[in-house]
């Protein structure tokens, strides 16, 4: 269990950083006083300064689906290991347990249907009365990266995941992340490119 405060300051999903409430998981306002903690922010500066989520104010990863798939095939699921890496972040930064984002995001095989409870947790904070039921996409995407043939296209398995989050951030202070960046072009036209030759190796080529 971690503490509620320490002495560089409140973490968040534990105390209100203006009455030190107690705050629930995923919480997004103070039931006490009444704080919106959307538009405070109440992690801690070490916790800021070194999380990959530093520059969001958003209610887990905030990404458009089609970017999402693009740039996992792309990145032959690298971007999917982002992906994980962003939302696992995030649910260790604001709720009361522990968990570790990266190694749940190496093994993110058997962490997606974990990863969609903490969503519909964070959901029914925002007051999403739907829950995210992903049981069949979970194992899904479980079958396809065990197969490990799927070349970034079990991605399709977390478009429901990331509807229920997009869903959850309507009103968010940060902006979806739906721009290719001129990084991300790159890494389409490489990735694509190699995924292409690939392709090339297996299509039967007749005698000329």
């Amino acid at each position: 269990m971690k503490a509620i405060g320490t002495a560089e300051g409140i973490i968040a999903g534990f105390a209100c950083p203006q009455c030190a409430a107690a705050l629930p998981d995923y919480a997004l306002f103070c039931k006490s006083c009444g704080a919106d903690l959307r538009h405070t922010e109440i992690r801690r500066t070490l916790t800021l300064n070194n999380s990959i989520n530093r520059k969001d104010q958003s209610i887990f990863f905030y990404v458009s689906p089609l970017k999402l798939v693009v740039m996992s095939v792309a990145t032959f699921g690298f971007y999917e290991l982002f992906w994980f890496y962003k939302n696992w972040t995030y649910a260790d930064e604001h709720t009361n347990r522990t968990f570790m984002p990266m190694i749940s995001s190496i093994f993110r095989f058997l962490t997606l249907m974990g990863l969609m409870n903490e969503m519909s947790k964070a959901g029914a904070e925002a007051g999403q009365t739907k829950k995210l039921h992903g049981t069949f996409f979970a194992v899904l995407y479980f079958l396809l990266t065990v197969i490990g043939r799927s070349s970034g296209l079990d991605s399709l398995c977390l478009i429901p995941a990331q509807r229920y989050v997009n869903s959850l951030n309507t009103d968010s202070p940060t902006p979806i992340n739906d721009k290719f960046s001129v990084v991300n072009w790159v890494a389409i036209v490489l990735g694509g490119g190699f995924q292409i030759v690939l392709l090339a190796r297996f299509i039967p080529h007749g005698n000329l």
